[in-house]
């Protein structure tokens, strides 16, 4: 679903400035690179896929075009996000008093 940085990050997003950097940790020591990713993956989702996923992607991605060899990727999961469904949606909606 999203990157998360904690919720220190995620309240500054909320008053208004991004931070393009959350949820992703990169470390450099002479030619290997060490990468951590924090992530909110949406119900349903199998997660050990979805984290798998990421660690191809994010590997191919940076070493293709930055030429860093990747030691190690590590995916992790700070939340679970259910999504509403819109019969819960319409009944928020019916509590509205205008």
């Amino acid at each position: 679903v999203s990157l998360s940085g904690g919720w220190g990050t995620d309240l500054v997003e909320k008053l208004g400035r991004k931070n393009y950097g959350k949820g992703i940790k990169v470390e450099v020591a002479d030619d290997k690179t060490k990468i951590d990713i924090f992530i909110v993956v949406e119900f349903g989702y199998p997660i050990p896929e979805v984290a798998e996923k990421v660690q191809k992607e994010v590997k191919l991605a940076v070493e293709t075009m930055t030429g860093l060899s990747v030691a190690s990727i590590n995916v992790h999961i700070v939340s679970v996000s259910i999504k509403k469904s819109p019969t819960d949606e319409e009944a928020d909606s019916e509590f509205i008093v205008e």
